[in-house]
């Protein structure tokens, strides 16, 4: 089972984006236990703004919607 979420990909103009390989929640802050602001779908693609590596190790990354996580909470 993949533990992934989301894979860089890259965009036809040569940027540097993400794709999403599971679903995943889409939070207001950084923060795991932030409110949900909604979700991405298998293949949605997205650039992203900014990354934090939190203490768990858990990347996260911010984009145009808000911001969810690299991989999983199960690794």
């Amino acid at each position: 089972m993949c533990s992934s979420c989301a894979y860089r990909a890259s965009t036809e103009e040569g940027d540097e984006a993400y794709k999403a390989v599971k679903e995943a929640t889409i939070r207001d802050t950084v923060e795991l236990d932030s409110a949900a602001r909604g979700s991405l779908a298998v293949g949605d693609v997205f650039d992203v703004l900014e990354s934090r590596v939190m203490d768990s190790g858990i990347v996260r990354v911010r984009f145009e919607k808000g911001w969810t996580s690299v991989t999983s909470r199960a690794g």
